[in-house]
């Protein structure tokens, strides 16, 4: 039984994995990120020290997930 590609892949290219984030929800997440260190360091400025704290592990919580994410996802082989 032959595999036939979705119209989306160009027609050089191998899809190994069915992708679950298009290039837009990426750089939100890389966004959200950022902002979420940058609100961690004007907390610790403030002395808000346990409110920082607090955010820097939801952080560190949802860059592991995002690292995870990405480190177990297949790459797409051109050809």
């Amino acid at each position: 039984m032959a595999m036939s590609l979705p119209d989306e892949y160009p027609p050089d290219s191998i899809p190994l994995f069915c992708d679950r984030r298009t290039e837009g929800e990426n750089r939100a997440m890389i966004a959200l990120l950022f902002a979420l260190l940058t609100a961690v360091m004007g907390l610790n400025y403030f002395k808000r020290t346990t409110a920082a704290n607090t955010l820097f592990f939801i952080t560190l919580a949802l860059s592991v997930y995002w690292l995870k994410f990405h480190a177990t996802s297949q790459l797409t082989i051109q050809l």
